[in-house]
């Protein structure tokens, strides 16, 4: 009996650490391992660089628009209400009363708020005056697209995959295939610092993004800040995940991540995690207001929000900027809790560039390289922006499951074991001692008792026998 006593303690014990191993498996079902740290690159797809300006209305532009479709008398009226155009973008402070006479305003000549901020912001044939790449002078056109931003209109190389409807991916991704400072990206840049008219900052510059071609720009990703008369440097590595089989055989909502083409988005062609935040928000000031704000993700069917509609989404932009999660649900430790946050898993599979900047003031005396990227131009308030690969390896991780049927084997048997001294024969003796033993046991007295009376019987017998 104290042997029993003893031994169900042990395993009770065993099943309580048992319990919390796993439930620490279940906070945490995968693992991210590294396969190797100089896998090699070639082929893959160059980082996605994105300039914005912190300059949001074009000063020039914005006096020609105002001369060509407005009267002297409404462009006045105008001039005043200018900022609140970017209510989307920047901290402006504006009464409804005061976005209505702009809408009104802005109605009169047939402008819609999208139609009116696009024409007014800065271009990027402008800003951008000379692009390198591959070690050959481009026309930054080719290279370029002006896309839409939360940051308002930035221009971006490599942005979605696509670089411009005359040339494809695959024909400027050949740069990828080489490292170093010669071989990636250069670009001149002038941030027209006379033409500036809103902007978030007191000085003039970009805000640079390093991403990957399909991630949106939106208003929580981390950017490099850049001023006139600096030239940086750009150190991209990659960084490549990939899943294993035994992770895509798991559960959705077990794994916590997706597969390619597991999850479908709105206002996006391809799934990543960012992109979901984004529509999400987007989602969420839609429900609310009945539209979206310009320069927001939406799907073909949201409308995007006139001044009517600014007063709506001001009022609800604090809540939107927060993270998206209640505040009440822990996702650590709650494993449904991740389902509140609009389903946005990130990506079981994904590639990300890593950037490092460095930093130094741009100085063409007594340098004679690159005389072909600065001819003819004299250098006022312009900075330079170089790109590249700073090394041709990187590293090639494997998102696994934390625990298949060998771990969880193997941690039954070692918590097992120091409890109970648990192996192969102890589970036997385990089972003997329990079970054959004692049956064993109770068999032989059986046998015996039957035997007795089998012995009793025959003497009776004998006795009558005998007497007789």
């Amino acid at each position: 009996m104290f042997w029993c006593f003893i031994l169900c303690s042990m395993l009770t014990l065993s099943i309580y650490t048992l319990w919390n191993s796993l439930s620490l498996n279940a906070d945490n079902p995968t693992i991210l391992y590294i396969n190797t740290k100089t896998g090699i690159f070639w082929g893959k797809t160059f980082p996605t660089i994105t300039f914005c300006n912190f300059n949001h209305i074009s000063k020039k532009k914005l006096n020609e628009l105002l001369i060509k479709d407005f009267s002297s008398d409404i462009a006045d009226q105008i001039r005043p209400l200018i900022p609140y155009v970017l209510y989307s973008s920047l901290p402006v402070n504006a009464t409804p009363a005061a976005y209505r006479s702009l809408h009104m305003l802005l109605t009169s000549a047939n402008y819609t708020h999208s139609d009116f901020l696009q024409k007014i912001s800065p271009d990027c044939e402008s800003q951008l005056v000379r692009c390198k790449i591959r070690d050959q002078i481009y026309n930054c056109n080719v290279l370029f697209q002006r896309v839409q931003t939360q940051h308002g209109f930035c221009c971006a190389f490599n942005y979605d995959a696509v670089i411009n409807r005359n040339q494809t991916t695959e024909e400027l991704s050949i740069h990828s295939n080489r490292f170093g400072y010669r071989w990636g990206l250069t670009v001149l840049l002038d941030p027209q610092v006379e033409d500036y008219y809103a902007s978030r900052n007191k000085f003039a510059g970009y805000q640079i993004y390093t991403s990957t071609g399909n991630d949106f720009i939106s208003i929580n990703m981390p950017n490099q800040m850049v001023f006139p008369g600096d030239e940086i440097h750009i150190h991209a590595a990659q960084h490549i995940t990939e899943a294993t089989t035994l992770l895509k055989n798991q559960d959705l909502h077990w794994r916590r991540c997706y597969l390619p083409n597991e999850r479908k988005l709105l206002a996006f062609p391809e799934y990543t995690q960012q992109n979901c935040f984004a529509e999400c928000r987007s989602k969420k000031v839609w429900r609310i207001c009945g539209c979206v704000p310009p320069l927001w993700p939406r799907a073909q069917n949201w409308t995007v929000c006139s001044l009517m509609q600014a007063s709506c989404v001001m009022a609800q932009i604090d809540t939107l900027l927060r993270t998206i999660y209640p505040s009440d649900k822990d996702y650590k430790t709650d494993l449904k809790a991740e389902r509140y946050i609009c389903d946005c898993y990130p990506e079981c599979e994904y590639c990300i560039h890593r950037a490092d900047f460095d930093g130094m003031t741009l100085d063409r005396n007594y340098s004679i390289n690159n005389m072909d990227l600065y001819r003819g131009i004299e250098l006022k308030n312009h900075l330079v922006v170089h790109t590249f690969y700073a090394d041709m390896s990187g590293n090639y991780m494997r998102l696994d499951v934390q625990y298949h049927w060998q771990n969880y084997f193997g941690l039954f048997g070692g918590i097992t074991s120091l409890y109970m001294g648990i192996s192969f024969i102890s589970c036997f003796e385990i089972v003997f001692f329990l079970l054959v033993r004692p049956m064993g046991h109770l068999l032989t007295r059986i046998t015996k008792r039957r035997q007795a009376m089998k012995k009793q019987v025959k003497l009776k017998k004998m006795h009558t026998v005998m007497r007789k």
